[in-house]
């Protein structure tokens, strides 16, 4: 079978509001100003007067700050006892890996900025696949819209198995 030759054009990716899926894995991050915990780091002992200062300019201002760490920041050791206060009652939330219901959402946003029509079962089929991450996600789409550009194929199960079971070697 000939092979469509398949230019690595750039993807454009919608960003807007509505393109923002919440499930039970994001609720938090759209509910309300919060800190973030992502498992191992801690504040450096030299950062502790300016984010003491940063968290009162933006609370006099009402604007939301956001924290990542590896550990809540109640685990930290502060030294400044208003920081330490501050850091003590900010809500912390977990960052976990996207759930059934976000890992879809995310599919299927991904095959529409490419504008490619699939269908509601081939993203269920793929779910359980690949691996609980946006970056596979995208890498899944990519390679699937390359492999069904140069086969000349719709985008289906087979395509995806074939795809899934055996992925594009990433060197080049």
């Amino acid at each position: 079978m000939t092979r469509q030759l398949v230019f690595d054009l750039p993807v454009r990716v919608s960003r807007d509001r509505g393109d923002f899926f919440v499930s039970e894995a994001n609720r938090l991050a759209v509910a309300r100003p919060l800190a973030v915990e992502v498992p191992d780091a801690a504040l450096a002992a030299t950062a502790e007067e300016a984010l003491f200062h940063l968290h009162n300019h933006m609370g006099q201002h009402a604007l939301p700050l956001l924290l990542v760490a590896r550990t809540p920041p109640a685990r930290w050791t502060i030294a400044l006892p208003d920081l330490k206060s501050r850091m003590d009652a900010t809500e912390v939330v977990r960052i976990d890996q996207p759930d059934d219901a976000l890992l879809s959402a995310v599919l299927l946003k991904l095959f529409a900025d490419r504008q490619l029509q699939v269908t509601p079962r081939l993203i269920a089929w793929m779910v359980p696949r690949i691996e609980r991450s946006f970056r596979a996600a995208q890498e899944a789409v990519a390679a699937l819209d390359a492999a069904a550009l140069s086969q000349k194929r719709r985008i289906s199960r087979d395509l995806a198995r074939d795809i899934l079971d055996n992925p594009p070697s990433k060197a080049r």
